[in-house]
């Protein structure tokens, strides 16, 4: 009798280890689909920043999980301009995605701070800022608001104006310019506060609008300028460096959740290799890529005189504006952070 109940058990016992072992097998096997979207067109890894982000994460993430995630990449906007790729990772139709905070604070008003004009002086510190605990704060707040997770932000390098009808060598030059800006309150009205007309449109419809005289002329980057052909339809480019480029990096947060702990991991160092790929790919265009523009357009780089009127006449209405938008203590608290950063690193 006794012999009988032991068999009973152990074969209960050994029912359900396999049981668990069958579970834990299905989970172990169980694969997942990041379908990674932006906008920039698709070139060569030592051209786009953005192309160069996406073929480091996707070799890295697909060997070091061992095939149980497979990483889609749909560059030049085939799932949308940025809105519509930050709507659809809300909504979890795409995994993850890479946008400007200029287009996230049209979802989250608050974001328009990191887009404020004037506020940093290098993008060394505006990625050591982004990184530190004031970015860390505002990545989880962008959690809580939206249900994105942020896995990199960082900047791109420094806004400068372009265009095809005269050389601008200070604020007054801009006046009366047709500027193409992003879906952006903030960029609209820093462009129309310098008496020029800002004509919002997403990136997707930029070169065309520049490429038959919709718009004069546009503001982006080195980099950007480069990987959208700016140079193909402008003629002037000037070093005004009005606002540090700063974008996301950004995966749906439930999605994240619901990967196995191991999986996470791989995501957030592949995230963190690709992120160090591509701002070394911005730091070598931000220096070679002005030797390659200049091929293309007369590029001008202001005197410090003139770098000072530019910056005068961009923040001494564009920072207040921010204000009334989303208050005093968000902005402060940014200003306070790289205020923090400067004296530590005098």
């Amino acid at each position: 009798m006794l012999n009988r109940k032991f068999k009973i058990i152990m074969f209960l016992v050994l029912t359900l280890i396999l049981s668990v072992s069958l579970l834990t097998f299905a989970a172990d096997n169980e694969t997942y689909t990041i379908k990674l979207a932006y906008v920039a067109p698709e070139l060569t890894y030592y051209q786009s920043k953005d192309t160069c982000y996406a073929q480091t994460f996707k070799p890295y993430v697909e060997s070091e999980s061992q095939g149980r995630i497979k990483v889609e990449i749909y560059p030049a906007g085939q799932l949308g301009g940025e809105r519509e790729l930050l709507e659809s990772l809300t909504l979890g139709t795409i995994e993850m995605v890479d946008v400007s905070d200029a287009v996230i604070s049209g979802f989250y008003k608050k974001a328009m701070v990191t887009d404020t004009p004037g506020v940093f002086s290098s993008i060394e510190e505006a990625n050591a800022v982004f990184a530190g605990p004031w970015g860390q704060a505002w990545n989880e707040e962008l959690r809580k608001a939206l249900g994105v997770k942020v896995l990199n932000h960082d900047c791109g390098g420094f806004r400068n104006f372009s265009n095809n009808i005269r050389e601008l060598r200070v604020p007054d030059d801009v006046r009366g310019l047709k500027i193409r800006v992003m879906e952006s309150p903030v960029y609209v009205n820093m462009v129309n506060s310098l008496g020029a007309i800002a004509t919002p449109m997403p990136a997707s419809e930029m070169y065309a609008a520049m490429q038959h005289g919709v718009v004069d002329g546009q503001e982006n980057p080195i980099a950007n300028v480069i990987d959208m052909k700016v140079y193909e339809v402008q003629k002037y480019y000037t070093l005004d460096c009005h606002t540090a480029e700063s974008g996301v990096w950004l995966i749906n947060d439930d999605f994240f959740n619901s990967l196995p702990e191991d999986l996470q991991k791989v995501v957030l160092k592949g995230a963190n290799r690709a992120g160090q790929a591509k701002l070394g790919l911005i730091y070598v265009l931000e220096g070679v890529g002005l030797e390659f523009l200049s091929k293309y357009m007369q590029i001008y780089a202001p005197t410090p005189e003139e770098a000072e009127l530019w910056r005068n006449a961009i923040t001494s209405t564009t920072h207040n504006w921010v204000r009334e938008q989303i208050g005093d203590e968000i902005l402060d608290g940014l200003l306070d952070a790289i205020k923090d950063y400067r004296e530590q690193n005098k």
